[in-house]
C-alpha cells in the first residue's frame, strides 16, 4: 500500500517535471506567424471542475492510451521569438525540448495556440500528446485538452484535461488515470512473471506544491483485471514527496468487495525502497488456541533502522504483542531484537482446565565495531515459561528447545596481545519446574600468543583468565535454589615445537602448565570421610598436559579421466597427550561444576585415525578450483587409565553418559565422519560413534540434500542417541523435507514431517501451499502437532491452519510463533516472501 503511494508521487512528480527545467528552447516545428503581431487574448479564469460523483471512483483504471503517432507535416515558417512589454525575449516553453510538432498554430505576441496532434518531447525521455495546447509565455500558464497523455520510460499517465503553471510549477490533470513500473521494489517472479504494475485513478490528480500532491477521488491497484482483484480508494490523498502521505476515507477492496476501511491514514514515506505501513495480516485456527489474527506495522525509521510492532488475537489463548528492531550501522556493526509477550487466559478443554499464564520471550543478536579495535558482541535467547514453548511454538526445534542463553562479549586483538571479557549464562530445563545453570560472570581473558623466542623454533603463549563461574539448581515448585557457583583463576603458559615440516610429514609437541586456583573446595562436614559440602575455602590444582600430534606420511595419486581430474589423498594421524597426576586430596576436593573439573589425571591418551580425500577438478574449466567431492575419516582413542574415557568430551563425547559404572573400558567408540558432495546440487553428512566392545551405537547423525529436478528438492535427517544407563532418555528421530516449486516461483508447496522412531509418534506433519497470480498471491498452510503424553498441554493433538495473502508493492511477514516456518519477525514469511 505504502509502496504504491510511493510510487504515485514519484510518477506526478515525473509527469510535471516539465515545469522543473527553465532552460530556454526554441520549437522546431511551428505554424506560420500571422503577419502582424496582435495582442494575445488573456489566459483564462480558472477551468471549473468537473462534476463530481457523490461515491468515491472505485471503477477499474484502463489501461492507459497509445502514444499519438508522431506528426509528419513539414516544418512551419521561422519566427523571432516573442518579446513582453519591455522588449526582452519571452522564454517561449518552460521545457528543454529536443521536439516540438502540431498540425497548425496561431501566434499572438506571448500566446501560442497549437491545434492537432501536438506532441512535445524533452530531453530527458519525457513526452506530453494533447489534441490542442494554449500557452501564454509571459504567464507562464497552459492548458491541454483531449486526449492529453504524458509518458515516461517507467509511468503514463492520461488525462482529459491539464492546467499548469509554469512559474508556479503547479497544475492539475483532470479525470485522469495513469501506470507506473514497480520495477526493482517487487520480484518479477513473485507475481506470475509479469512486471509488476502500479494503476492509479482520480477525478484530480494536483501538484499543489514544490513536493506536494493532492489526489481527489482516486484509486490504486496493481492489477489489470476489469475487475481488480484489490485496490485501494480514498475519498482524499495528500502526498508530501520522501515524507508521508495522508489518506482520509481509505477502503481496501477485495474483487470489488470493501473488505478494510479507515477514516484516515498516515503513512511515512521513503525513497530507499522501505516504506513504512501496515502488513498483511495471517489469518489462522488452531485446537489449542482457536481462531487467530496475527497484524504488523513496519516502520522504515532511515536507511540503517526498522522496527515492527506486531499483535496477535487468539480466541481461546489470548493475545500476544512483540516487537523487532533491527539495525545496521557500519562494517561489522549489526544488530537485532524481537521481544514477545504472550497473555494467556484460562481455558477449558473438556473436563480440563488450562491456567492462565502470563509469559515473555527475547531473542537478539548483535555486533558492534568499538573504539580502539574493540568488538562487542550479544546474543540472547531467553523465554520466561517453558510450557508456552511448547504449548504454543509452531517450528518442532523451537517447541522442543529445552535451553535458554544470555551472552555478551567484549573482545580486541592487538598484535599478539588478545583480551576480552564477557557474560555467560546457560539454563538447562529439566522438567518445566526444574532447571541448573551454567555460565561465567564474568569471564575475563588475557592471551599472549604464539610468540617466537629469537630465531629457535619454539614458540611461547601465555593465557590468563579469571571466571565467575556459574551453577544453580533451582526448581520453582518447591522453591528449591541451591547455589554452588565459585570463582576460578588459570594461569596455562605453553610452549610449541613445531619441528620441521615436510609436504608429507607434520609434527608438532607441545606443553602447557595449567595452574588453576578455586574460591571454595568440597569438605567433609559430618565427620564421615564424605566430601559432602561446598566450604568457601581454596584450593589450587597444578599438572602438566603433555602431547605431541603427527600427521602423515600423507599419500596421494592424482588420475585423469578425460572429462577431470581426480586427486586421492590418504592421512593418517596420531596424538599423545599426557597428563601429569594430581594429588588425590587436591583432585577430590575441587566441586564439581565444570566440565574441567571432572578431568582425570595421571593418564594418557592416544587418539589415531585415517582420512580419505576425494578431489575433482574438470579439464575444461582451468581456473575452477579443485572441489572435495568425499571425505572419510575414522579414529578411535586409547586410555591408559579407564577413567580418563568418561571424561574425555571430545574423543568420545558420549561416554559420560552412557558408560556403566564399574565397567573398565580402555578405548573409545569408533568415530566414522563422512562428507560427500557428488554434484552441485547434492549433499550429504554422517557422523557415527559405535562401540565395539559394548556392541552398540551410542550415538548417530545423517542428514543430506539434493535438487532432484528443477522443481523438486528434498532435505532428510536421521538422529539418535542410545544411553545404556538410562534407556528411557534414549531417542530415535527421522525428518524429511520436500520442496516443489515452479521454477519462476508462481507456485508450488512444501510438506515435511518429524516422526519418534523410539515412541512410533508422528510428532509434526506439516503441509503448505502458495500460488501468485500477476497481482497478489495466497499461501495456506495446514500443520498438526502430538504433544508428549507428559507434557504441558491437556490435549494430545494440535491441529493448526493458517493463510496469508499477498498483494504487490505491500509486504507480508511470519508471526513470532513460527506461522509459515518462519520463527519471528524477520521478514520472511517461509515462502519465499519478504517485506
Amino acid at each position: 500500500m505504502t509502496r504504491t503511494i510511493s510510487f504515485l508521487a514519484a510518477l506526478l512528480l515525473a509527469a510535471s517535471s516539465a515545469g522543473a527545467q527553465q532552460t530556454p528552447a526554441q520549437p522546431q516545428n511551428q505554424a506560420p506567424a500571422p503577419s502582424e503581431q496582435e495582442p494575445a487574448p488573456p489566459p483564462p479564469a480558472p477551468s471549473p471542475q468537473p462534476a463530481q460523483p457523490s461515491e468515491p471512483a472505485s471503477q477499474a483504471p484502463q489501461p492507459a492510451p497509445q502514444e499519438p503517432a508522431p506528426s509528419e507535416q513539414p516544418p512551419g515558417e521561422e519566427q523571432a521569438p516573442a518579446v513582453d512589454s519591455a522588449g526582452a525575449p519571452i522564454q517561449e516553453l518552460p521545457w528543454a525540448v529536443r521536439r516540438y510538432r502540431y498540425d497548425k498554430g496561431t501566434r499572438k505576441g506571448a500566446y501560442l495556440h497549437a491545434i492537432g496532434n501536438v506532441e512535445i518531447e524533452q530531453n530527458d525521455g519525457q513526452r506530453f500528446f494533447a489534441d490542442e495546447v494554449e500557452h501564454w509565455a509571459d504567464t507562464g500558464k497552459i492548458i491541454a485538452v483531449g486526449n492529453v497523455v504524458a509518458s515516461g520510460p517507467d509511468h503514463r499517465i492520461a488525462a482529459d484535461r491539464l492546467d499548469y503553471d509554469s512559474k508556479t510549477r503547479t497544475g492539475t490533470f483532470f479525470n485522469a488515470y495513469g501506470s507506473a513500473s514497480l520495477g526493482d521494489h517487487v520480484e518479477k517472479s513473485y507475481f506470475g512473471t509479469q512486471e509488476p504494475d502500479a494503476y492509479f485513478y482520480g477525478v484530480e490528480i494536483s501538484k499543489i506544491g514544490p513536493k506536494r500532491y493532492r489526489v481527489r477521488k482516486g484509486g490504486f491497484t496493481s492489477c489489470v483485471q476489469p475487475t481488480p482483484r484489490w485496490e485501494l480508494v480514498s475519498t482524499t490523498a495528500i502526498i508530501e514527496l520522501d515524507d508521508y502521505a495522508v489518506l482520509t476515507n481509505a477502503l481496501l477492496k477485495v474483487k470489488g468487495v470493501p473488505a478494510f476501511y479507515l477514516p484516515i491514514m498516515y503513512y511515512p514515506i521513503q525513497d530507499d525502497d522501505r516504506a513504512t505501513g501496515f502488513l498483511i495480516p495471517v489469518y489462522g485456527a488452531s485446537t489449542l488456541r482457536g481462531q487467530s489474527v496475527s497484524n504488523a506495522f513496519f516502520w522504515a525509521i532511515n536507511r540503517s533502522q526498522d522496527a515492527t510492532i506486531l499483535h496477535d488475537w487468539f480466541s481461546k489463548a489470548g493475545q500476544g504483542v512483540g516487537g523487532e528492531y533491527r539495525y545496521v550501522s557500519g562494517a561489522g556493526s549489526q544488530g537485532q531484537v524481537s521481544t514477545y509477550l504472550l497473555d494467556g487466559k484460562e481455558t477449558v478443554y473438556g473436563d480440563y482446565v488450562q491456567p492462565a499464564r502470563r509469559s515473555f520471550d527475547v531473542r537478539a543478536t548483535a555486533t558492534q565495531a568499538m573504539p580502539a579495535g574493540l568488538t562487542a558482541q550479544a546474543n540472547v535467547n531467553f523465554f520466561s515459561d517453558i510450557a508456552t514453548q511448547q504449548l504454543y511454538q509452531q517450528d518442532v526445534y523451537s517447541a522442543s528447545q529445552r535451553s535458554r542463553t544470555i551472552s555478551g562479549r567484549l573482545s580486541g586483538s592487538w598484535g599478539v596481545h588478545n583480551t576480552s571479557a564477557s557474560y555467560e549464562s546457560t539454563d538447562i530445563f529439566y522438567g518445566e519446574t526444574n532447571y541448573s545453570r551454567y555460565g561465567a560472570v564474568p569471564r575475563l581473558q588475557y592471551r599472549f600468543s604464539n610468540q617466537q623466542l629469537g630465531s629457535a623454533p619454539v614458540f611461547v603463549t601465555l593465557p590468563i583468565e579469571f571466571a565467575g563461574v556459574l551453577r544453580r539448581d533451582v526448581n520453582t515448585r518447591t522453591e528449591v535454589d541451591r547455589d554452588r557457583g565459585l570463582n576460578r583463576i588459570d594461569l596455562s603458559p605453553s610452549v610449541n615445537v613445531p619441528f620441521p615440516n615436510w609436504s608429507f610429514l607434520n609434527i608438532t609437541s607441545t606443553a602447557t602448565l595449567h595452574n588453576t586456583r578455586y574460591s571454595e573446595r568440597m569438605i567433609d562436614s559430618n565427620g564421615d570421610g564424605s566430601l559432602d559440602e561446598q566450604a568457601e575455602q581454596s584450593v589450587t590444582r597444578r599438572y602438566w598436559q603433555l602431547g605431541t600430534r603427527l600427521v602423515g606420511p600423507i599419500f596421494s595419486k592424482i588420475w585423469d579421466t578425460g572429462n577431470s581430474r581426480f586427486k586421492h589423498v590418504i592421512e593418517p594421524s596420531i596424538h599423545i597427550q599426557r597428563l601429569t597426576s594430581v594429588d588425590e586430596e587436591i583432585s577430590s576436593a575441587i566441586p564439581r561444576i565444570e566440565h574441567s573439573h571432572f578431568l582425570i589425571t595421571g593418564t594418557t591418551n592416544t587418539r589415531y585415525g585415517v582420512t580419505n580425500r576425494f578431489l575433482r577438478k574438470p579439464n575444461d574449466n582451468p581456473s575452477a578450483q579443485a572441489r572435495e567431492v568425499l571425505s572419510v575419516s575414522l579414529s578411535q582413542t586409547h586410555y591408559s587409565n579407564p577413567e580418563g574415557r568418561r571424561t574425555d568430551y571430545q574423543g568420545c563425547p558420549s561416554c559420560f553418559y552412557t558408560d556403566v559404572a564399574g565397567l573398565e573400558l580402555n578405548y573409545s567408540p569408533i568415530q566414522l565422519e563422512v562428507t560427500a558432495n557428488p554434484t552441485e546440487r547434492t549433499s550429504a553428512r554422517l557422523r557415527l560413534e559405535y562401540d565395539s566392545i559394548l556392541g552398540t551405537l551410542p550415538s548417530l547423525n545423517a542428514n543430506g540434500k539434493a535438487q532432484l529436478t528443477r522443481w523438486v528438492s528434498v532435505d532428510a535427517g536421521w538422529s539418535q542417541r542410545s544411553y545404556i544407563t538410562n534407556p528411557l532418555a534414549s531417542d530415535k528421530f527421522i525428518n524429511t523435507t520436500t520442496n516443489v516449486q515452479e521454477p519462476n516461483g508462481r507456485y508450488g508447496g512444501r510438506y515435511s514431517f518429524f516422526y519418534d522412531l523410539r515412541r512410533s509418534t508422528l510428532v509434526e506433519n506439516r503441509f503448505l501451499a502458495f500460488y501468485n497470480a500477476q497481482c497478489c498471491g495466497i499461501a495456506v498452510e495446514y500443520q498438526t502437532y502430538n504433544y508428549p503424553v507428559l507434557g504441558a498441554s491437556l490435549i494430545p493433538q494440535d491441529r493448526r491452519f493458517n493463510i496469508s495473502f499477498t498483494l504487490a508493492g505491500i509486504g507480508t511477514f511470519s508471526n513470532f510463533l513460527g506461522a509459515f516456518g518462519g520463527g519471528g519477525t524477520t521478514g520472511s514469511s517461509g515462502y519465499g516472501r519478504s517485506y
